[in-house]
C-alpha cells in the first residue's frame, strides 16, 4: 500500500537543506546562508538528501511514480559564487587547491548521485545559478528558469579548474554550440538565452516557479513507476558516467 500522501511534510531540514514530499514529489530547498555557495558542507547535504528521497520512495513508485526537484529558497539566488573569492564549487582556486584532488573527491560523486537517481529529476532554477551549481542543474532531467533573475553561468575555464567529465556533461545536454559558449568561453546565459538555446526547457514568472515545477513534476512523475527511468537515462549520458566514475574512485 502506497504511504505517499496529498499534504506536504518535511523530512529533514538542517542549516543547509529541507528535504520535503507531496505525493510521489519530493524537494530539496537549499537555504544555506544568503547565496547557497557550494561548500563541501552543502554538497554532502544535498547529496545525502537525493539518497534519503530514495530511501523514503522505497516501494511506491510502483503505484504513484516519483520526481524529485531541486531548488532554492526565495527568487533572487539559485547558488551563486561569492564575490570577491574566486570559487568553483565552493573550492578557493589558487595553486594549491588547482593542482589537488579536491574538485575530484567532493563534486563527482554528488554529480554521479543526481545522474543516477532512478526517477525523473527537475532543477528549478530560482534565480542566479553560477559555477558548480550550472553543472548541478544540467545533471538534471528537466530545468526550469526564472524568468526575471534567473541567468546560468559556467566560467570554469576563468577560474582554472577541471576534472575529467565535467564538460562531458555539457555535451552530453547542450548543442555544440551551446556548450563552446558555455565551457569554452564561460559565457552568463540570460533567462531569454538559456531557453533559446536550449540550457533550459522553460521559462516562469517569480510568482510561478513554484506551481510550474509541480505541475511538470506531476506530469513527469508518472514515469517513474516502471522502474526503467534510470536505466534509460544512463544508456543516454554514454561515456559520461564512466568518467565521473572513474574521477570518484
Amino acid at each position: 500500500m502506497s504511504t505517499f500522501s496529498e499534504e506536504s511534510r518535511t523530512l529533514t531540514t538542517n542549516d543547509h537543506l529541507t528535504l520535503s514530499r507531496r505525493s510521489s514529489t519530493f524537494t530539496i530547498t537549499l537555504h544555506h546562508k544568503d547565496d547557497n555557495p557550494l561548500d563541501f558542507g552543502l554538497i554532502a547535504a544535498i547529496n545525502q538528501a537525493y539518497i534519503e528521497a530514495r530511501k523514503h520512495i522505497g516501494s511506491d513508485y510502483r503505484d504513484n511514480g516519483a520526481c524529485i526537484i531541486l531548488t532554492g529558497r526565495g527568487t533572487s539566488v539559485f547558488s551563486s559564487v561569492r564575490a570577491p573569492y574566486r570559487r568553483i564549487a565552493g573550492v578557493p582556486m589558487n595553486d594549491e587547491t588547482r593542482n589537488s584532488n579536491i574538485l575530484r573527491d567532493a563534486f563527482a560523486p554528488l554529480l554521479l548521485t543526481v545522474l543516477t537517481f532512478p526517477f525523473p529529476t527537475i532543477a528549478l532554477i530560482n534565480g542566479v545559478c553560477e559555477g558548480g551549481a550550472c553543472i548541478i542543474s544540467m545533471c538534471h532531467d528537466y530545468r526550469i528558469l526564472n524568468k526575471e533573475t534567473g541567468c546560468v553561468s559556467f566560467d570554469a575555464i576563468h577560474m582554472g579548474a577541471h576534472f575529467v567529465g565535467m564538460a562531458a556533461i555539457m555535451q552530453h545536454r547542450l548543442t555544440p554550440f551551446a556548450a563552446q559558449k558555455m565551457v569554452l568561453e564561460g559565457y552568463k546565459f540570460g533567462a531569454q538565452e538559456a531557453l533559446q538555446d536550449q540550457l533550459v526547457h522553460q521559462l516562469a514568472e517569480s510568482s510561478e516557479l513554484e506551481e510550474a515545477a509541480n505541475e511538470l513534476a506531476k506530469r513527469v512523475a508518472k514515469l517513474g513507476a516502471y522502474g526503467t527511468c534510470g536505466l534509460m537515462r544512463k544508456e543516454l549520458l554514454g561515456y559520461t558516467l564512466p568518467k565521473l566514475i572513474a574521477q570518484s574512485q
